[in-house]
């Protein structure tokens, strides 16, 4: 492929994208060293394919550009249970801030905003405070022992290769909706745990 398409060896990372008869599917491009550079044009390579992918759409959300708020609750393991399973959010971490327990939340502008994320957590007593701007300074993270706290114990916690975006959901639903816990999960993953 470097011969045929004159790609020098010793060239910078650049990644082409061909079908199974060598056939390049899109036209080079150099210097695309993040996921979200790169996960747009494997969109484009499979939909030029007609191929599709069942990871593509769980590595997503881990390219979005989020707005982050922190919540305080009285317990950051059940804000991060409450507030993972709301749309929108994509990431969520177990945390300390002002003396308080907080979990702080990562939400898609584009999917959410944060009246909505407030008024749901707050449904379930997960938004007694809200924090944002310069409040997140003083932020610290709890202990990895603390962090998705609802996964552990299950089979999901034997997982190792998990975006932060499927940890977040699965660890949302892992004790009360396997079914939906599992949609977070590619084939090869749910497999591997027995699912």
């Amino acid at each position: 492929m470097l011969k045929k398409y004159n790609e020098p060896s010793w060239n910078y990372p650049v990644v082409r994208f061909f079908n199974g008869e060598g056939t390049e599917l899109l036209k080079r491009r150099d210097q695309l060293f993040k996921v979200s550079q790169i996960l747009p044009r494997m969109e484009q390579a499979l939909s030029q394919a007609k191929k599709t992918s069942t990871i593509l759409p769980l590595a997503k959300p881990e390219t979005v550009s989020t707005n982050v708020i922190a919540l305080s609750q009285y317990c950051f393991w059940t804000g991060e249970l409450a507030i993972g399973s709301i749309p929108g959010v994509v990431k969520t971490e177990a945390g300390w801030l002002k003396g308080r327990e907080v979990t702080l939340v990562h939400f898609d502008p584009a999917k959410t905003n944060q009246k909505t994320v407030v008024s749901e957590a707050k449904k379930q007593s997960c938004a007694n405070q809200v924090f944002s701007g310069a409040d997140l300074k003083s932020y610290r993270a709890a202990s990895q022992s603390d962090q998705k706290r609802q996964m552990q114990g299950t089979r999901f916690a034997k997982l190792t290769n998990l975006t932060a975006y499927q940890r977040t959901k699965i660890n949302a639903f892992a004790r009360t909706d396997l079914k939906k816990a599992k949609t977070f999960l590619t084939a090869s993953q749910a497999k591997s745990i027995g699912l």
